[in-house]
């Protein structure tokens, strides 16, 4: 009794800080510990400009700076709109992007924000604040966009109005995604040691999982490809929602472990094509830079230059 009234206890605790706050502390951690354990195992070129902007912070902890701030500062409060993409369940990101109001296209979305990211990072004008802060969005913003109610539908707000019975209590089905399944589906994980170690055991844990995982190749895709990846699993999560915590737990634990490993990959993906130099394997190329160029030239013709008002400053 005493060892469930613990995972419950873990449960509450990862699930109920935030509405908006994809895959928790958990799944964010995790996803950027995996990317810097690939990072090192490469002995990528990107780890030294990482280390160079971040000073003493710290890759894994600032994979949760932009939740942090968003709800605790005035200054960044316009920020909570960059967590995600609203978009229902026919929807592509571009044709969604055109239908758009215009109230909307100025708030912005995920990918927006995370090209609009890259520009303030890249440019040799930014001071060593916004440039910190730029590299901590990219990779909370990866990490977000691998959450499939994250691109939730809009008219129940990415599933936080669908309220679901979970051991008891009453949660919404975006809290269940964002921690929810992977606190109740890997308690063993997380019954000892403290929160730096339970990451670390994930993370090791998924990166066991995963190894012989064949993926895309990353140089072939954009950002709205993997908005469109993480769309998929969408329709049956709103399904079988009502059908129990360990059912439900059971049916999708191995689309959130893919998810938050999947992010991960990205995340150290995205910091060598960022930061080139890097010429093993996952090693970006031209081809993958032309492919974001190409997204962020089509959301222009769409919108207008988003980087002008996209604020991602104090």
């Amino acid at each position: 009794m005493k060892c469930f009234n613990q995972v419950i206890i873990v449960v509450l605790a990862l699930g109920l800080s935030s509405k908006v706050q994809a895959w928790g502390i958990v799944g964010h951690h995790a996803s950027a510990q995996i990317a810097y354990d690939i990072l090192k195992a490469q002995n990528s070129p990107a780890l030294r400009e990482i280390h160079k902007i971040l000073k003493a912070d710290d890759f894994v902890e600032a994979s949760t700076w932009a939740d942090e701030i968003r709800g605790s500062s005035n200054e960044w409060k316009n920020t909570i709109w960059f967590h995600f993409e609203k978009m229902n369940d026919s929807d592509r990101y571009l044709p969604h992007l055109k239908k758009q109001s215009a109230e909307d296209r100025v708030r912005g979305g995920t990918v927006q924000a995370l090209l609009a990211s890259e520009v303030l990072l890249l440019d040799k004008r930014s001071s060593a604040d916004d440039r910190k802060h730029a590299l901590k969005f990219i990779i909370h913003f990866i990490g977000d966009m691998h959450q499939p109610l994250h691109t939730g539908r809009v008219d129940d707000n990415g599933g936080n109005k669908v309220i679901v019975k979970w051991l008891g209590f009453n949660m919404n089905l975006h809290q269940i995604w964002d921690s929810q399944i992977i606190a109740l589906g890997h308690k063993n994980l997380f019954a000892h040691g403290d929160r730096v170690e339970q990451i670390t055991r994930y993370a090791h844990y998924l990166q066991q999982k995963y190894k012989t995982l064949k993926l895309p190749d990353q140089n072939t895709l954009k950002y709205d490809d993997w908005i469109h990846e993480s769309m998929q699993p969408r329709f049956n999560a709103y399904k079988y929602k009502d059908e129990g915590a360990q059912k439900y737990t059971k049916r999708f634990l191995d689309t959130v472990d893919q998810r938050v490993y999947i992010a991960g990959v990205r995340i150290a993906f995205t910091m060598n094509r960022l930061f080139p130099g890097y010429k093993g394997k996952q090693m970006a190329t031209p081809k993958g830079q032309k492919k974001v160029d190409a997204l962020k030239n089509d959301i222009t013709r769409i919108i207008g230059d988003f980087t002008q008002f996209l604020d991602l400053k104090p």
